[in-house]
């Protein structure tokens, strides 16, 4: 998070202006997430 609000700004004022389109939970299995 450190090294993307030094590239982009404060972390919270991005996720604000785009939000979720959907979440893929992690998947103990195939251990991954998208």
């Amino acid at each position: 998070l450190k090294c993307v609000e030094l590239s982009i700004g404060k972390v919270t004022e991005f996720r604000n202006k785009n939000k979720k389109i959907c979440e893929i939970p992690f998947n103990s299995t195939n251990k991954y997430q998208a």
